[in-house]
This record gives C-alpha cells, structure tokens and sequence, in this order.
C-alpha cells in the first residue's frame, strides 16, 4: 500500500484537474490490488489477521482527515 500511495502523492503534487485526479485515484485502487495479490501469492499470510490489517490501514485513509488537528475549522 505504500508504494501506490507515495506514487499517488507524486502525482497528485503537479496536477489541479479533476479528470486527471480521478484517473489517478482510480489506478492507485487498481495498483493497490495488484501489490494485495502479490503479497498473497508471494508471502502466504494467514488471511484473517491480513485482511484485518489491510481494513485497518484503509479506515485510516478515510477517517483520518475527519479528526487530524485541522479537521473541524472552517474558515
């Protein structure tokens, strides 16, 4: 997850347009799966205690940003 995170991030740092943002966000998705089935096939995990870790990492993404430092000002 970290590698098609940090590809995001650079990618995201010299684009404004939104076709390109959401073609972005839709390759990290695809790139994310493509690294989950790697690591699968790769490392053999036990899958529960994977996939709880994985939802974890996720559920960070999104509810992150609705109680960082700076989640509730408006100006």
């Amino acid at each position: 997850m970290v590698l098609p995170n940090a590809w995001f991030a650079f990618r995201m740092r010299w684009t404004s347009r939104a076709g390109i943002i959401l073609g972005l966000g839709i390759l990290k998705i695809l790139l994310v799966i493509a690294c989950l089935a790697l690591a699968l096939v790769l490392f053999e995990p036990e899958p529960a205690g994977f996939f709880a870790a994985l939802s974890v990492a996720l559920l960070v993404q999104i509810i992150g940003p609705m109680v960082g430092l700076h989640s509730w000002k408006t100006e």
